[in-house]
């Protein structure tokens, strides 16, 4: 072979390879906020709640005490515990999810999502209600 045509073939492949890497990449969701994140979620994921409110936590791969619990955002673990004083109730009976007999057993994504609506791991044992949603909880 010449020497152009194979310029004209590595040129032509180049080509083809980014314009099908930019085909293949994954799609991207707004959810009507005018940004948007490279991972899809649902309208009551974490992401989509912090996007309303101008935070983009789209580059997170879990939530975890490292990436929201810090003085940025949410504080550290007591100012985290002392936030959802309350959060959980049954009749009169009243709990914190952040501050409860299973505490050290558990990890934050047991509860929270990025991309979809979080559970409550306490529903696994227990009927209690929420007494604040942020809109980002499914149901039990």
């Amino acid at each position: 072979m010449n020497r152009k045509f194979l310029i004209v073939l590595t040129t032509l492949f180049c080509f083809m390879a980014a314009l099908l890497s930019t085909a293949c990449s994954p799609s991207t969701s707004s959810n009507g906020s005018g940004s948007a994140s490279p991972v899809e979620y649902s309208d009551n994921s974490l992401i989509a709640y912090h996007e309303s409110m101008g935070e983009d936590i789209s580059s997170f791969t879990e939530v975890s005490k490292e990436n929201c619990g810090n003085s940025d955002c949410h504080g550290d673990w007591s100012t985290i515990k002392a936030d959802t004083e309350g959060a959980l109730f049954v009749g009169n009976l009243v709990a914190n999810p952040h501050d409860n007999h299973q505490t050290t057993e558990i990890e934050c994504s047991d509860c929270h999502s990025l991309t979809e609506a979080s559970t409550l791991y306490c529903w696994s044992c227990h009927t209690y209600e929420l007494s604040r949603d942020n809109g980002t909880w499914g149901t039990r």
